[in-house]
């Protein structure tokens, strides 16, 4: 749970800041090119390497255990 509202504070956080930062409404549109397709692959990245290590960890814990 804490961690959940820690991820949504910070995404509150930086779009703040980039919003501020960044003039002009036209650099926020996704176009199909490249830029999506990099956008696409870390997030998918992110997502499995998430999974992956929490698989980890709990299965080296119950080795652990037993």
């Amino acid at each position: 749970m804490v961690t959940t509202i820690c991820g949504v504070l910070v995404i509150i956080h930086s779009a703040a800041i980039s919003m501020i930062t960044v003039k002009g409404l036209n650099v926020w549109k996704l176009k199909s090119d490249i830029n999506l397709i990099a956008i696409g692959y870390s997030v998918s990245k992110d997502i499995f390497q998430h999974y992956w290590l929490n698989f980890l960890l709990i299965f080296n814990q119950t080795l652990c255990a037993a």
